[in-house]
């Protein structure tokens, strides 16, 4: 077969492990989102099913946070790198059949930790719950990503790395740290620490590299425009880099441990702004001129909405970090809320950006309908935001009752506001579930489009769109 990039013989067919991800991923976001919903509405009818254990909210949440963390934006991830490190280097992937075994095997093994935690079988740590077992696995097969990965990028045939490599390839070199580290059971302040290095890496040294990775290649090349200043980008990625392993400790500030790692992990959160506020001046100047791209369904508008909502999580964190802000909403949904925003807006909208980008390029057909991803869009974003939104506004009346109640020392006052906050909260519940249902409906219409793109879409030149001289502008 012949490589359309350099004409030379290729004995597997280009895009191979990127397709085989890009559809596993897809698959992975309506799982995700069909248990959101079940694990909603199990909340808010905690009657229904009584009898049934593998049903119970305590086993369907986990599975939803891991499906959409693990499922969904890591095996997109690991599409952003088998799709964007290749061509912004100017060689084909090291090896697209290892690739794409290692992309059949993720989906396996994930598989196996579904039904592990549909067993009960959970490690009791925040988006790491799934057991010992299946992070070996997922460590291996993230360390095999990696190995391809980087040796495509040793094969460069471009004299440089650009800076969407230089985020995909520290991502993919952190992903099997944070899955080795969210495996390690310790006890007391110890275990503490390290899930909070864990989920402050997971955010500040993965997800939002590969976000920031994706929205690094695809505006450029949807653009034409350059990246406006190199410089500010190597500083931006360095300092990321530096900072994001001090963020998680964060989530511990007012706890029983040291309080000079209570006012790093507070200074860091704030540094943090400014890798963020570099790359989102980087990323919309290489908008410039062609706003006409935010206006319709494209991988532009994605990858500004991801940037922005970056911007304003990163500030929210920061904000939350303080201890007077920390005392208020640090141990409520607030906290929830602000995942919501990462996983669902920050990170999912830059995978969104990615397959709206690249998908065309995999399967070689352009999207189907542009109804559907204009639904899909604007659906995603007002159901991820109506999810956010209510979990934030919920802490706040949690954190307000109860410093209220512990303002008045009365055990009355207590009981009275916690039958208050169960009413209120039912209604906030209410409101995610709707907020899911439309996240969720959202994603159906892009599975569809999907679907049918690959049948019925008009047909393109493989690569055409591949913006070749992007390596010179990313």
């Amino acid at each position: 077969m012949v490589d359309a990039r350099g004409g030379a013989e290729s004995r597997v067919e280009p895009d191979l492990a990127a397709r085989q991800a890009a559809i596993a991923a897809v698959a992975w976001l309506v799982i995700a989102v069909l248990v959101h919903v079940a694990a909603h509405a199990r909340l808010l009818f905690p009657e229904a099913l009584d009898g049934v254990a593998l049903l119970s909210y305590g086993r369907l949440r986990p599975i939803a946070d891991n499906a959409f963390l693990f499922g969904w934006l890591a095996t997109a991830a690991i599409c952003a790198m088998f799709a964007i490190v290749p061509r912004a280097v100017g060689a084909q992937l090291h090896n697209e059949v290892l690739g794409a075994t290692a992309v059949i095997w993720w989906h396996l093994v994930m598989f196996a930790g579904v039904a592990t935690l549909l067993l009960g079988m959970n490690q009791g740590r925040p988006l790491a719950e799934l057991p010992l077992g299946v992070d070996i696995g997922l460590l291996l097969l993230s360390l095999l990503v990696f190995y391809n990965v980087a040796m495509t990028a040793v094969r460069r045939n471009e004299h440089r790395l650009y800076v969407s490599v230089w985020y995909l390839l520290a991502a993919a070199l952190m992903l099997p740290v944070l899955i080795a580290t969210g495996s390690v059971i310790l006890s007391g302040v110890r275990d503490a620490l390290v899930g909070a290095f864990y989920l402050g890496g997971l955010e500040f040294l993965f997800l939002i590299p590969v976000s920031l990775g994706i929205a690094y290649y695809v505006v450029p090349a949807s653009t034409g425009n350059a990246v406006p200043s190199r410089t500010l980008a190597s500083i931006g990625f360095w300092t990321l880099i530096f900072v994001g392993g001090f963020t998680g400790v964060r989530y511990l500030v007012s706890g029983p441990i040291p309080l000079y790692l209570q006012a790093i992990a507070v200074a860091m959160t704030v540094v943090a702004l400014v890798p963020v506020l570099t790359a989102a001046a980087n990323v919309v100047g290489a908008a410039r001129g062609r706003w006409d791209l935010v206006g319709r369904p494209s991988a532009v508008r994605y990858a500004v909405t991801s940037v922005v909502a970056l911007v304003v999580w990163t500030a929210l964190s920061a904000v939350t970090a303080v201890p007077s802000v920390s005392r208020l909403v640090g141990l409520t949904s607030w906290t929830a809320g602000l995942r919501t925003i990462v996983l669902a807006v920050v990170s999912s909208f830059a995978a969104f950006a990615l397959l709206v980008y690249v998908y065309p390029l995999l399967v070689g057909r352009t999207w189907a309908s542009e109804r559907a991803a204009s639904f899909h869009f604007w659906g995603s974003l007002a159901g991820a935001l109506t999810v956010a939104g209510s979990q934030m506004a919920a802490g706040l009346v949690q954190g307000s009752l109860a410093l209220a109640a512990s303002r008045s020392g009365e055990s009355a006052a207590g009981q009275a506001v916690a039958g208050e906050l169960g009413f209120v909260m039912r209604g906030f519940h209410w409101v995610q579930l709707a907020g899911w249902l439309l996240f969720g409906a959202a994603q159906f219409a892009l599975a569809w489009n999907a679907a049918r793109t690959a049948r019925a879409g008009e047909p393109v030149q493989l690569y055409a769109m591949a913006a070749p001289t992007v390596g010179s502008r990313a």
